[in-house]
């Protein structure tokens, strides 16, 4: 089997889909993190460490890979995503929900909440190129961010959310997380950041930081973030 995956990091999503792993699952198989191999997926990093690179070779030795084309192979990426957590049915319907025109429309028109003005004050003397509630295509359906800033090749997209209830959050928190797989999976070079407030539990704050590259809790974290990429 060709195993060289640095040459083209789809094949490490075809060896996933084939294996029918999730990506949390698929990473443990190869022993690094959720985090890497979503970068390795998405070509946003090219390279690991050589004793890293050494461990993916043997642990993917003699796996046979199902010939797919591109959209099978998406198809089967979100129908894995699709599992557990996200319950199949509530992602399909939270898809169907978002990605409908008048709800586009309705969102990219929606005033700034507060969380949103700040983080707007944030960005706009940071000197930053960003847009405040943008549509980012993502396999043919439309979700939109709260902001999108751009940096070199990056793509940053950022979610606010201010939860004040404990309770009923599980709904809201897959719902962004559902949100941040599908848009990684069809955007090279996207980093999705999720800033939250409230009283979230640590298994309701792992789900967003699963799909998330950075979860904060302070708004100012969001220029460290975005000044530490290349």
């Amino acid at each position: 089997m060709e195993t060289n995956w640095k040459k083209n990091p789809k094949l490490l999503q075809k060896i996933r889909a084939s294996l029918g792993f999730s990506q949390i699952k698929f990473a443990r198989f190869l022993g690094t993190k959720q985090s890497t191999l979503s970068a390795l997926e998405r070509g946003a990093i090219k390279t690991v460490s050589e004793e890293a690179a050494e461990c993916f070779a043997k642990r993917l030795k003699g796996v046979k890979i199902a010939f797919m084309t591109e959209n099978e192979m998406q198809r089967k990426l979100l129908q894995i995503s699709q599992r557990g957590k996200f319950k199949g049915e509530y992602a399909r319907s939270m898809a169907l929900k978002v990605h409908s025109k008048n709800a586009v429309e309705s969102a990219k028109s929606q005033p700034l909440t507060k969380q949103e003005e700040r983080i707007n004050t944030l960005l706009k003397e940071s000197g930053l190129r960003y847009e405040a509630h943008p549509a980012i295509d993502a396999g043919g359906i439309s979700f939109v961010a709260d902001f999108k800033v751009e940096k070199n090749r990056w793509m940053i997209l950022i979610e606010a959310k201010e939860f004040r209830t404990k309770y009923r959050l599980k709904a809201p928190i897959c719902e962004l997380a559902y949100k941040a797989t599908r848009i990684k999976r069809f955007n090279k070079n996207v980093m999705m950041v999720a800033v939250v407030s409230g009283r979230l539990m640590q298994s309701e704050k792992k789900i967003l930081s699963d799909e998330f590259d950075a979860v904060f809790e302070d708004e100012g974290k969001i220029l460290e973030f975005v000044n530490r990429l290349p």
